[in-house]
């Protein structure tokens, strides 16, 4: 399935600073405050990943390698374009944030990583998470990408 995708009027925010990100997120009137200083963002009835929706990509590569059941639930690389274009035509007209990550520290296994997000506060929680590099992909390795 082929997604035809609007022309993107957002605007996008690239590599923001922990605290130009928590900015934006109060102006956004994505969270507040808290008296420690810290964010404090609401995040709905849906505070944590449900356990039956993992899906992977079942594909002759690592196909093999993965232990499949009730946890990891095969899904086509067709099915998993489709479910992509749709997020990224859900993208287009909205403001994002963006940064440059590293999976693990190491200099032969980490892995770069282009993060997308449709809010503040998720692209400072994927900082947080991930490591900011000094340098974004010295080796100049495949870079993956996350759309949130």
């Amino acid at each position: 399935m082929n997604a035809t995708v609007a022309t993107d009027t957002g605007t996008t925010y690239t590599q923001l600073s922990p605290a130009s990100l928590i900015q934006k997120a109060i102006a956004n009137g994505e969270g507040t405050l808290a008296n420690t200083g810290a964010l404090n963002v609401i995040t709905g009835v849906r505070t944590g990943r449900s356990p039956l929706d993992r899906f992977v990509v079942q594909e002759p590569g690592t196909s093999d390698q993965i232990e499949w059941g009730a946890v990891n639930r095969p899904v086509t690389p067709e099915i998993f374009s489709a479910l992509w274009d749709r997020v990224v035509a859900s993208l287009v007209g909205q403001d994002k944030y963006v940064a440059s990550v590293h999976v693990g520290a190491d200099y032969d296994h980490y892995i770069p990583i282009q993060m997308t997000t449709q809010t503040a506060w998720q692209n400072l929680f994927g900082q947080n998470l991930f490591i900011v590099p000094t340098e974004y992909n010295p080796a100049g390795k495949g870079e993956w990408q996350i759309l949130n």
